[in-house]
């Protein structure tokens, strides 16, 4: 798709095919809704798409796993969650450490070296005061679970200052193509943040176009506003009117070389992994990859459970000649320390215990198979984690955390293109 033509107001709408158009700051506000809607259909069918994998994966990492909800009550629903130890594990070291900004001299002289200098350390305060770190995690924890984690710089109208925040991907939609060109966003207004964000004006025109009496105090105190990007407008649509119009507030247009960038970008930025080339972010993640490895840790676990319980409760074997069936029924229980009282239950051929046999050898060891497997996919191993091997010299545990911090480094390197 070629989407570089802007759209210009023209009398011949008929010839327009708004689906390859991208909509300029003149663009009449009836062909904004056409090429919004026609957006809408283009985007809903992806984002569907990556919702069934945000269905799958969130429970897995909130810990509602295999079958969870089908199994019996008398049998063992265990869930060893080592999805949610897994993410929880890499997180803190992919933001553990502030990244080093480095602002290179203009030329050699002092005075430049000194403010490269001031710039660095800058940068560094900033990174503080706005809580990146914080907001960091929330955007790896993201594109963990969800497959991509979203980044929206802003200006804070509060601090009159730019700034940044972390967006849920439920809340973004945007189209199946290799290269990012447009994005919206679902935002849930009250009626005075409307009014703050657009203008009583606004909300006027915005109530007269619905047909409504023009009395805020009258209408339900939420509206959905669905706010479009592009690299050089945004546009808010609200049930099938436009708002407003505004240019890219990240770029100064009247003074190009005031821009930290040589053009105009689109004001998000996406933190994914494993990019094959053909969608705007990575095609598999972490938890799609170990969901069949995790799901094998929790049956094999709850096979040991179910068979440790049955050892347990043992079945009784009680010749008629010791004690009736009544009898049997109300004196044998499981309770500890049990008496069993009568004639000739001294007897081993009358009176006897039978355990189930015990469970293969496979089950046990298909469990710790499948946890490795599952630590060299994350890259967690009990080294990493904090924990240690009894068999584990200082040497082997240190290689073993080398190679984990190896397999993350693709994730660190991700967080600080992002920063």
């Amino acid at each position: 798709m070629d989407y570089s033509t802007a759209s210009k107001p023209t009398e011949e709408k008929k010839n327009i095919d708004y689906r390859y158009q991208m909509p300029a700051i003149d663009t009449p506000h009836d062909d904004l809704l056409t090429i919004s809607n026609n957006w809408d259909k283009e985007c809903g069918e992806y984002h569907s798409e990556l919702q069934r994998v945000w269905d799958r994966n969130e429970p897995y990492y909130k810990g509602k796993q295999t079958k969870l909800e089908m199994i019996p009550h008398n049998m063992s629903n265990a869930v060893q969650n080592h999805i949610f130890m897994g993410i929880e594990t890499i997180v803190p070291i992919i933001t553990a450490n502030s990244p080093k900004f480095i602002a290179e001299p203009a030329e050699e002289s002092d005075t430049a070296i000194k403010y490269a200098t001031y710039v660095e350390k800058t940068l560094s305060i900033i990174y503080d005061e706005k809580d990146i770190r914080s907001k960091g995690e929330m955007l790896m924890r993201h594109m963990l679970i969800y497959r991509y984690g979203a980044w929206v710089p802003f200006f804070n109208e509060k601090l009159e200052e730019p700034d940044v925040e972390y967006v849920r991907p439920q809340q973004l939609y945007f189209p199946k193509t290799s290269k990012l060109i447009y994005y919206y966003r679902k935002r849930d207004y009250t009626t005075d943040d409307f009014e703050t964000k657009f203008g009583e004006g606004k909300y006027q025109e915005f109530l007269a176009n619905k047909g409504t009496a023009q009395d805020a105090k009258q209408l339900s105190n939420m509206h959905t506003v669905w706010e479009y990007h592009t690299k050089d407008i945004t546009f808010w649509k609200c049930e099938g009117y436009i708002i407003d119009v505004e240019k890219n507030e990240t770029y100064d247009f009247e003074n190009k070389d005031k821009n930290f960038f040589d053009e105009a970008k689109l004001p998000i930025i996406l933190a994914s992994a494993f990019r094959l080339g053909s969608e705007p972010i990575g095609e598999t993640d972490l938890i799609s990859q170990t969901i069949p490895i995790q799901d094998t840790i929790n049956v094999a676990n709850r096979l040991i459970i179910n068979n440790a319980t049955k050892t347990g409760n043992a079945q009784w074997f009680i010749d008629s000649e010791v004690m009736t069936e009544e009898e049997a029924r109300t004196k044998i229980t499981n309770s500890p320390g049990l008496i069993v009282w009568g004639s000739g239950v001294a007897n081993q051929n009358k009176v006897r215990r039978d355990a189930p046999p015990p469970l293969p050898n496979y089950i046990p060891e298909l469990k710790i198979m499948a946890e490795r497997a599952f630590d060299n996919i994350f890259g967690t191993h009990a080294t990493t984690r904090g924990e240690r091997g009894e068999s584990e010299t200082l040497g082997g545990r240190m290689l073993l955390k080398q190679s984990d911090y190896g397999r993350i480094d693709l994730l660190v390197r991700e967080y600080e293109r992002c920063v």
